[in-house]
């Protein structure tokens, strides 16, 4: 008897943190969402009855059934929508950021939740060490933030740009973390699609890539 009253008691104390806890989005519960609201406004789909389109979506679009697609729906809807996502995505980014050593060096952050394929920017003061800062920023956005599909870096000193990339969040799945000290210059930033880079010209740090700027 000791023992069930240890149990329930220990239910019961979970019970609020369960209760309060936010409903946890992933990146294709959000772009169904977005694919979701442009196909409600689908002339075709306006023209049917509104109780059957959310099923027919599901069907069409998604190969699933209605209550499934209802269900993501809500989840959304619960983290705020594309607005209170942006929100909650960027705190925790930031707090994530805050953990390295120049987490204060970052000027800028913004997660673009305006279409399915999120992208976070993140602009920060260059420190000492191009390739390992940006493995670093990458690696950190992509933890934090389940629902970005690219990360797009800008890589300034004294507020001028001198690097600009981007990548897939899931590459960063490569990283090992205890080796980017290592890696970072000779295989880690090759991930990276390089669009700006100066730094090559400046005889600073070297991008994977290669690439000079235009």
């Amino acid at each position: 008897m000791r023992l069930l009253r240890t149990w329930i008691v220990s239910i019961g104390l979970l019970l609020p943190a369960i209760a309060g806890a936010e409903p946890s989005v992933s990146r294709d519960d959000f772009k169904k969402y977005m694919e979701t609201q442009l196909a409600l406004q689908d002339p075709r789909v306006l023209k049917m009855p509104e109780h059957i389109r959310i099923d027919r979506i599901a069907a069409v679009n998604f190969k699933m059934k209605g209550a499934q697609l209802q269900a993501v729906l809500d989840r959304v809807e619960a983290a705020g929508g594309p607005e209170g996502l942006a929100r909650s995505n960027e705190k925790a980014i930031r707090e994530a950021l805050e953990t390295l050593p120049f987490g204060k060096a970052v000027r800028e952050l913004r997660v673009d939740t305006s279409s399915g394929h999120v992208v976070t920017y993140v602009k920060w003061e260059l420190g000492d060490d191009l390739p390992v800062e940006a493995v670093w920023l990458a690696t950190k956005v992509a933890g934090a933030s389940p629902i970005t599909s690219t990360i797009h870096l800008t890589a300034l000193k004294d507020g001028e740009e001198l690097w600009i990339a981007k990548l897939a969040a899931d590459r960063t799945k490569h990283v090992r973390e205890d080796r980017i000290g290592d890696w970072a210059k000779t295989r880690y930033i090759r991930l990276f699609e390089v669009d700006y880079d100066v730094t090559a010209q400046k005889g600073g740090a070297v991008s994977g890539t290669g690439q000079l700027a235009p």
